[in-house]
Protein backbone atom coordinates (compact mmCIF):
# COMPACT_ATOMS: atom_id res chain seq x y z
CA UNK A 1 0.00 0.00 0.00
CA UNK A 2 0.96 3.64 -0.29
CA UNK A 3 0.98 6.63 2.02
CA UNK A 4 1.13 10.16 0.59
CA UNK A 5 2.52 12.99 2.73
CA UNK A 6 2.34 16.74 2.15
CA UNK A 7 5.24 18.52 3.83
CA UNK A 8 6.25 22.06 4.64
CA UNK A 9 9.44 22.66 2.67
CA UNK A 10 10.20 19.14 1.48
CA UNK A 11 7.50 18.76 -1.19
CA UNK A 12 5.26 15.70 -1.46
CA UNK A 13 6.38 12.22 -0.42
CA UNK A 14 4.98 8.87 -1.56
CA UNK A 15 5.90 6.04 0.81
CA UNK A 16 5.36 2.39 -0.03
CA UNK A 17 4.41 0.39 3.03
CA UNK A 18 4.81 -3.33 3.67
CA UNK A 19 4.82 -5.47 6.80
CA UNK A 20 1.78 -6.11 8.96
CA UNK A 21 -0.81 -3.82 10.53
CA UNK A 22 1.00 -4.25 13.86
CA UNK A 23 4.44 -3.74 12.34
CA UNK A 24 4.28 -1.54 9.21
CA UNK A 25 7.53 -0.90 7.35
CA UNK A 26 8.36 1.82 4.86
CA UNK A 27 10.10 -0.05 2.06
CA UNK A 28 10.47 2.84 -0.39
CA UNK A 29 9.93 6.59 -0.41
CA UNK A 30 9.96 9.03 -3.30
CA UNK A 31 9.97 12.79 -2.99
CA UNK A 32 8.20 15.05 -5.51
CA UNK A 33 9.22 18.69 -5.68
CA UNK A 34 8.64 21.84 -7.72
CA UNK A 35 11.08 24.61 -8.70
CA UNK A 36 14.12 22.35 -8.40
CA UNK A 37 13.44 21.70 -4.73
CA UNK A 38 13.71 25.34 -3.64
CA UNK A 39 12.60 25.24 0.01
CA UNK A 40 10.15 28.16 -0.16
CA UNK A 41 8.35 26.66 -3.16
CA UNK A 42 7.69 23.26 -1.62
CA UNK A 43 5.22 24.11 1.14
CA UNK A 44 2.37 21.67 0.58
CA UNK A 45 -0.51 21.89 3.05
CA UNK A 46 -3.20 19.55 1.83
CA UNK A 47 -3.93 16.42 -0.19
CA UNK A 48 -7.21 15.64 -1.95
CA UNK A 49 -7.60 12.06 -3.15
CA UNK A 50 -10.43 11.99 -5.65
CA UNK A 51 -9.53 8.37 -6.34
CA UNK A 52 -6.31 6.35 -6.61
CA UNK A 53 -5.58 7.82 -10.03
CA UNK A 54 -6.34 11.47 -9.24
CA UNK A 55 -4.45 13.13 -6.39
CA UNK A 56 -4.36 16.91 -5.89
CA UNK A 57 -1.96 18.79 -3.64
CA UNK A 58 -2.39 22.33 -2.29
CA UNK A 59 0.73 24.48 -2.18
CA UNK A 60 1.41 27.71 -0.31
CA UNK A 61 2.17 30.31 -2.95
CA UNK A 62 2.07 28.18 -6.10
CA UNK A 63 -1.52 26.89 -6.25
CA UNK A 64 -2.77 23.36 -6.89
CA UNK A 65 -0.79 20.46 -8.35
CA UNK A 66 -1.90 17.08 -9.67
CA UNK A 67 0.18 13.91 -9.57
CA UNK A 68 0.78 12.67 -13.12
CA UNK A 69 1.39 8.90 -13.14
CA UNK A 70 2.71 8.97 -16.71
CA UNK A 71 5.49 11.46 -15.95
CA UNK A 72 5.77 10.40 -12.29
CA UNK A 73 5.72 14.02 -11.22
CA UNK A 74 3.65 17.00 -10.13
CA UNK A 75 2.01 19.27 -12.69
CA UNK A 76 0.06 22.48 -12.05
CA UNK A 77 -3.71 22.13 -12.29
CA UNK A 78 -3.78 25.59 -13.80
CA UNK A 79 -1.07 27.78 -15.23
CA UNK A 80 -3.18 30.77 -14.17
CA UNK A 81 -1.61 32.78 -11.38
CA UNK A 82 -3.99 35.03 -9.52
CA UNK A 83 -3.06 38.69 -9.11
CA UNK A 84 -3.80 38.44 -5.41
CA UNK A 85 -1.05 36.05 -4.33
CA UNK A 86 -2.99 34.90 -1.26
CA UNK A 87 -5.29 33.09 -3.71
CA UNK A 88 -2.32 30.83 -4.53
CA UNK A 89 -2.01 29.75 -0.87
CA UNK A 90 -4.09 26.57 -1.02
CA UNK A 91 -4.92 25.16 2.41
CA UNK A 92 -7.92 22.95 1.61
CA UNK A 93 -9.42 21.12 -1.39
CA UNK A 94 -12.78 19.42 -1.97
CA UNK A 95 -15.17 18.78 -4.87
CA UNK A 96 -18.94 19.11 -5.31
CA UNK A 97 -21.40 16.97 -7.30
CA UNK A 98 -21.10 19.24 -10.38
CA UNK A 99 -17.34 18.54 -10.59
CA UNK A 100 -16.37 21.97 -9.29
CA UNK A 101 -13.27 21.94 -7.13
CA UNK A 102 -13.37 24.06 -3.99
CA UNK A 103 -9.99 25.54 -3.08
CA UNK A 104 -9.69 27.10 0.37
CA UNK A 105 -7.10 29.88 0.28
CA UNK A 106 -5.58 32.57 2.47
CA UNK A 107 -7.95 35.02 0.73
CA UNK A 108 -11.20 33.07 0.63
CA UNK A 109 -12.69 30.37 -1.57
CA UNK A 110 -12.22 29.50 -5.25
CA UNK A 111 -14.95 27.46 -6.97
CA UNK A 112 -12.97 26.05 -9.89
CA UNK A 113 -14.14 24.17 -12.98
CA UNK A 114 -11.30 25.09 -15.35
CA UNK A 115 -8.76 27.83 -15.94
CA UNK A 116 -11.40 29.83 -17.81
CA UNK A 117 -14.33 28.93 -15.55
CA UNK A 118 -13.98 29.76 -11.87
CA UNK A 119 -15.50 32.01 -9.22
CA UNK A 120 -13.74 33.81 -6.39
CA UNK A 121 -15.52 34.26 -3.09
CA UNK A 122 -13.78 36.59 -0.65
CA UNK A 123 -14.54 35.18 2.76
CA UNK A 124 -12.52 38.13 4.15
CA UNK A 125 -10.34 35.61 5.91
CA UNK A 126 -8.44 32.39 5.48
CA UNK A 127 -10.29 29.14 4.71
CA UNK A 128 -8.36 26.59 6.80
CA UNK A 129 -10.39 23.44 6.04
CA UNK A 130 -13.35 22.25 3.95
CA UNK A 131 -15.58 19.32 4.91
CA UNK A 132 -18.40 17.92 2.78
CA UNK A 133 -21.70 17.55 4.63
CA UNK A 134 -23.61 16.36 1.54
CA UNK A 135 -22.81 16.41 -2.22
CA UNK A 136 -23.40 20.18 -2.52
CA UNK A 137 -23.24 21.34 1.10
CA UNK A 138 -19.87 22.16 2.65
CA UNK A 139 -18.53 23.58 5.90
CA UNK A 140 -15.51 25.89 5.83
CA UNK A 141 -13.43 26.70 8.90
CA UNK A 142 -11.92 30.19 8.91
CA UNK A 143 -10.28 32.81 11.13
CA UNK A 144 -13.72 34.19 11.96
CA UNK A 145 -15.78 31.06 12.58
CA UNK A 146 -17.52 28.49 10.40
CA UNK A 147 -19.21 29.04 7.05
CA UNK A 148 -21.84 26.77 5.53
CA UNK A 149 -21.70 26.86 1.72
CA UNK A 150 -24.37 25.56 -0.68
CA UNK A 151 -22.49 25.12 -3.98
CA UNK A 152 -25.63 24.73 -6.11
CA UNK A 153 -27.03 28.12 -5.11
CA UNK A 154 -23.72 29.82 -4.10
CA UNK A 155 -25.23 30.69 -0.74
CA UNK A 156 -23.05 31.26 2.34
CA UNK A 157 -24.10 31.35 6.01
CA UNK A 158 -21.53 32.39 8.63
CA UNK A 159 -21.47 31.24 12.25
CA UNK A 160 -19.45 32.88 15.03
CA UNK A 161 -19.52 33.85 18.71
CA UNK A 162 -23.01 35.35 18.41
CA UNK A 163 -24.28 31.96 17.18
CA UNK A 164 -22.87 30.14 20.19
CA UNK A 165 -19.51 28.97 18.82
CA UNK A 166 -16.89 28.80 21.57
CA UNK A 167 -14.05 28.46 19.03
CA UNK A 168 -13.94 30.87 16.09
CA UNK A 169 -10.29 30.90 14.98
CA UNK A 170 -9.54 27.58 13.35
CA UNK A 171 -6.28 25.89 12.33
CA UNK A 172 -4.97 24.73 8.94
CA UNK A 173 -6.24 21.26 8.08
CA UNK A 174 -7.67 20.61 11.55
CA UNK A 175 -10.91 18.97 10.43
CA UNK A 176 -12.40 15.49 10.39
CA UNK A 177 -15.67 13.89 9.28
CA UNK A 178 -16.58 10.76 11.27
CA UNK A 179 -17.45 8.18 8.58
CA UNK A 180 -19.82 6.30 10.91
CA UNK A 181 -21.87 9.19 12.30
CA UNK A 182 -21.26 11.95 9.75
CA UNK A 183 -20.27 14.29 12.60
CA UNK A 184 -17.94 17.09 11.51
CA UNK A 185 -15.10 18.18 13.80
CA UNK A 186 -13.09 21.40 13.41
CA UNK A 187 -10.04 22.23 15.52
CA UNK A 188 -9.00 25.74 16.49
CA UNK A 189 -6.55 27.63 18.61
CA UNK A 190 -8.51 27.05 21.83
CA UNK A 191 -10.32 23.75 21.30
CA UNK A 192 -12.61 22.11 18.77
CA UNK A 193 -16.26 22.10 17.76
CA UNK A 194 -18.46 19.30 16.47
Amino acid sequence: SELWLASVGMGVVRARIAGTPDNPLIVDAQRYIINDGELGSNYFFTIYAENEANLLFGNKGYGVFRFNKTTNGLEPVSTHKYENMTLNNILAISKDSSNNYLFGTSYGLIKYTSETSYQLFNAKNTVHAILKNSPDNFWLSTNLGLINFDTKRNVFRSYGFSDGLKVVEFSDGAAFRDPDTGTLFFGGINGFVA
